[in-house]
């Protein structure tokens, strides 16, 4: 009995190996294909987001918009440049969840495809960095931690997790079904995004950590900027450049802050609400200062129109549609 016992743990043992053996070589060529970006992975984002756009067989110049789901919403900036500048095709590229890193592997294909006179690349200064490099400090969940720890070396899992939400509903059952929280328009710690209350136990100082550079993210900034220099090589010098800067909402109105304290966030007596000159902005205008770039820094003209009528959401991070025009009004305003 126990030789047999012996004999079916050796060939469970074998089994699992060679599963995990075959996955991890299956994970390695899929990283190696998306990395290099040997076809259109985004493909169907581009189509969705630009129908009549890619269908005008006019002969205009085109207005390239990359970030992530503050730009891919359907109502986001993009749509307002698109009624402002008619004579331009204005293709949105945006894609939700994602960070410089897809950007920069996709940047080359979509420029040589569509051919821009003006480059725009969004960033978010509220989860950017995090989602850059996930804390494995905070009070989630094993197997989400693990998931972040791979995610954060394989980009082909985070593109998958993107793919598959209800497998990943399954999976990471600490990430609750998401509602049409956007519709609701009374905050509540109860109704707020469960995505932010997942990020904030994650690491309960992201936002500011991010603003200032602490915490580990001043680290992460650097590698950052690498990844973005290389997504900004990829436009050539006759296209107009442009890098515009959503700031979390908890520095655009002490309001936004306050929420975010009830839901745990951290923020230190150094914080500051309003227009400033803060180190990730600083940062990044110093390095850039060489490059034929263009940064739009939103935190003061969303500070300024928040105070006659909200530009976030009740119960989400994002730009309702108010602010998403604002945004929209403030680029053409500064486009040469």
């Amino acid at each position: 009995m126990n030789q047999v016992s012996s004999k079916i743990i050796k060939r469970i043992f074998k089994a699992t190996t060679y599963v995990l053996f075959l996955g991890l070589v299956v994970l390695v060529v899929l990283e190696i294909c998306y990395r290099s970006y040997i076809f259109d992975f985004y493909k169907s984002n581009l189509e969705l987001l630009n129908k009549e756009e890619l269908a005008d067989p006019a002969d205009k110049k085109v207005l390239l918009a990359m970030g992530d789901s503050f730009t891919a919403d359907q109502d986001s900036y993009v749509k307002y440049l698109r009624q402002a500048l008619p004579n331009y095709k204005v293709i949105n590229s945006g894609i939700p969840g994602t960070t410089v890193d897809q950007a920069a592997l996709m940047a080359g294909r979509r420029i040589k495809e569509l051919n821009p006179s003006i480059f725009i690349y969004q960033i978010y200064l509220g989860n950017d960095l995090f989602e850059f490099r996930h804390a494995q400090e905070g009070d989630v969940s094993l197997t989400r931690k693990v998931y972040w720890l791979l995610a954060d070396r394989f980009l082909i899992l985070q593109y998958i997790n993107a793919r598959l939400p209800m497998l990943r509903q399954s999976l990471l059952k600490d990430l609750p079904t998401q509602k049409n929280i956007k519709l609701l328009e009374q905050y509540s710690i109860e109704t707020y995004s469960p995505r932010v209350k997942m990020q904030i136990r994650a690491e309960n100082s992201f936002a500011e950590n991010s603003i200032y550079l602490k915490g580990g993210r001043e680290k992460d900034m650097q590698k950052y900027l690498v990844k973005l220099n290389a997504l900004l090589n990829e436009v050539p010098d006759t296209c107009a450049k442009y890098i515009v800067v959503i700031p979390h909402c908890s520095l655009v109105n002490k309001k936004y802050q306050m929420q975010y304290e009830e839901l745990g966030m951290k923020f230190s007596d150094q914080f500051e609400n309003g227009p400033q000159a803060y180190p990730f902005l600083t940062e990044l205008q110093e390095n850039l200062k060489n490059e034929k770039v263009k940064i739009l820094e939103l935190s003061s003209i969303l500070n300024a129109t928040d105070s006659i009528q909200n530009v976030f959401y009740e119960n989400d991070p994002h730009l309702n549609a108010f602010g998403q025009n604002r945004v929209g009004e403030y680029i053409k305003e500064n486009l040469n």
